[in-house]
């Protein structure tokens, strides 16, 4: 996810455009998923974030390293979602231009998901592909 009011030049430094490729689980957890204002954040840094400082079961509102306010902000700067029920996609500014906004999704209703929220769904879907030697761990349709 790209939020952001320093916008990358050149290539973008998380991949776009790739294809669809199985990591084993410590190079999920090391592979950039947002990026904001010049710093990109891991799988790792977003799901340790959200267990200790986002209301986890281990809620810690201490910010002790740069890290975890930058990735505040992320979460707080670009929404995305349908609180008002409204027909249209479209990108409304939060405050000032080029400050947070929220783009419109018109299919979820009443629902407002930051960037944290969709990374964690991300991971939970990650959790469904897991793979040993190839074969899913996972067989849909079979009891």
């Amino acid at each position: 996810m790209y939020a952001s009011r320093a916008p990358y030049t050149g290539n973008p430094p998380i991949p776009v455009d790739t294809p669809v490729e199985f990591f084993p689980p410590g190079k999920y957890l090391g592979s950039k998923r947002i990026y904001f204002e010049g710093n990109s954040f891991s799988a790792e840094q977003i799901i340790t974030f959200v267990a200790n400082k986002a209301g986890g079961v281990h809620l810690d509102l201490r910010r002790e390293k740069p890290w975890q306010e930058q990735l505040e902000q992320a979460a707080a700067y670009m929404t995305f979602g349908n609180p008002n029920n409204e027909t249209k996609r479209r990108i409304v500014e939060l405050g000032e231009p080029g400050g947070p906004c929220m783009l419109v999704l018109p299919k979820e209703r009443g629902n407002i998901w930051s960037c944290l929220e969709i990374e964690m769904l991300s991971a939970a879907q990650a959790l469904l592909n897991v793979r040993c030697n190839g074969e899913s761990l996972i067989i849909w349709g079979e009891t």
